[in-house]
């Protein structure tokens, strides 16, 4: 099953707007991978990317947005069934990435990019209650879930490969 997300983009939020993060501006879809050792780690190297170009465009969340989607685009162009997988011939011959109007009702994460010198990127963790026909976000410490994702990852396969030895004569 994958994991989905959506990352909101926000003009820079002013001092007399009320509102949590700044006017949204545009909302990017991700099918796979949304976690926050998958798609917050790709937000942080997407930042780190866009911050290295001549004109970073971090203060201007259309283009940021824009920027994203080809981020994305450039991961996802990929063909699997090649062995090994190799990127595809056209890179504009990519799934798992699109411009919504709206979160899908299935998200599993949602981040904001507030836009500015540098942007902040925040995350939510979705709740749903089925029953009622309700989201809620919270919102948690994108840093430390990174890190306890990792540490995960790595017990793992810690454990696997403890197990691959066992097995092997």
């Amino acid at each position: 099953m994958s994991t989905r997300s959506t990352t909101h983009f926000h003009w820079t939020k002013t001092k007399d707007d009320p509102a949590e993060y700044g006017e949204l501006a545009a909302i990017v879809y991700r099918h796979a991978d949304g976690y926050p050792s998958g798609a917050g780690v790709d937000l942080q190297k997407f930042i780190a990317r866009t911050g290295n170009l001549p004109d970073s465009r971090h203060d201007d969340a259309a283009y940021l947005a824009a920027r994203y989607v080809v981020f994305l685009a450039e991961m996802f162009a990929i063909d699997w069934r090649a062995d090994p997988p190799r990127p595809k011939r056209d890179r504009l011959d990519f799934i798992s990435c699109g411009i919504v109007r709206e979160d899908p009702g299935d998200i599993d994460y949602r981040y904001h990019i507030q836009c500015g010198q540098p942007p902040i990127v925040t995350c939510e963790r979705i709740d749903y209650d089925w029953k009622a026909g309700t989201s809620t976000g919270i919102k948690i410490d994108l840093a430390a879930e990174i890190a306890a994702e990792q540490k995960a990852h790595r017990a793992a396969r810690r454990r696997t490969l403890a197990h691959a030895r066992k097995a092997t004569p």
